[in-house]
């Protein structure tokens, strides 16, 4: 069959894989993940741009489309799942996590939508019970948090309008304050940035006969994991967008199903493309572990 498996790449992979990753080695049954994203520069001179225009040009158009993923997800499933306790709540605009330095904001990406799809598949294939899922960005200095907030907002009201999309196209540099340009950015600046992903999840520490088996006593495990790598834009995407192709194409038999449209965590999940990243400088491993 022909496998079309999505988003293979930073930072939806590490993201996804990481939560299957806590899953696996949480040993019993998960009922949340919170996920914390940051990413930093070890470069000591501020030599920019730091991305390239066609990562600048998909930002704009997925946030001129984002309002469409509502009615997408509502066709592509009419059936919606049980409900599961204790309910995740969102941690509101910004907060301070124990897992992660920093101000931590919600994250309005692709990532939570593609994970929560990952765990429908596991839902509705091996009826595993979803784990409930919320990500959130963290900014070193509450600074920099507010200057990318204004930014942010900023973006958003032009991406939603034609005029403002066509100068956010052909001024990047001003736009974004000269991060993002039409020029490459040198590798030596991509070798400097770094990326985090901590999955903080809390479960039982017995998994129930059924899925839809209701707990009668609150979380008593907590366990926290993470991934780490360099460069995740360019090199780490590459890295992993080429095993993530080379495992499909040696693992089909890991693989759900004789073909069709999946997620990376959907479709990978069973197979060594963690064990594989691990080789090549991108890290999974489980920071602390404990019961109540």
């Amino acid at each position: 069959g022909i496998y079309v498996v999505s988003a293979c790449g930073f930072d939806c992979v590490p993201s996804d894989l990481g939560i299957i990753f806590t899953q696996q080695k949480f040993g019993g049954e998960v009922n949340d993940v919170e996920v914390y994203m940051s990413t930093w520069s070890t470069a000591t001179d501020n030599k920019r741009p730091y991305l390239n225009y066609g990562t600048w040009e998909s930002a704009i158009y997925s946030l001129a489309h984002a309002y469409e993923l509502r009615e997408l997800h509502e066709k592509l499933y009419p059936t919606k799942l049980p409900e599961f306790t204790p309910k995740l709540k969102s941690r509101g605009l910004v907060h301070r996590s124990d897992v992660s330095e920093g101000w931590s904001v919600w994250f309005p990406s692709t990532d939570r939508s593609l994970a929560l799809r990952t765990q429908r598949f596991l839902y509705d294939k091996y009826k595993e019970r979803p784990a409930q899922i919320r990500v959130y960005a963290t900014f070193k200095s509450f600074l920099v948090f507010l200057t990318l907030s204004i930014f942010g907002l900023i973006v958003l009201f032009m991406t939603r309008i034609a005029c403002g999309r066509n100068l956010l196209l052909k001024y990047p540099s001003l736009f974004s304050f000269g991060f993002i340009s039409h020029e490459n950015p040198d590798p030596k600046v991509w070798e400097s940035i770094h990326f985090s992903v901590i999955c903080k999840a809390r479960g039982w520490t017995e998994k129930l006969t059924e899925s839809t088996d209701k707990h009668t006593n609150s979380p008593n495990k907590e366990v926290i994991t993470k991934v780490t790598g360099d460069s995740p834009a360019y090199e780490g995407t590459s890295i992993i967008a080429i095993l993530s192709a080379i495992t499909i194409l040696n693992e089909s038999d890991k693989i759900p199903d004789n073909g069709g449209v999946l997620t990376p965590g959907a479709a990978l999940g069973k197979t060594s493309l963690i064990e594989q990243m691990n080789k090549h400088n991108i890290k999974f491993e489980v920071i602390s572990s404990t019961v109540k």
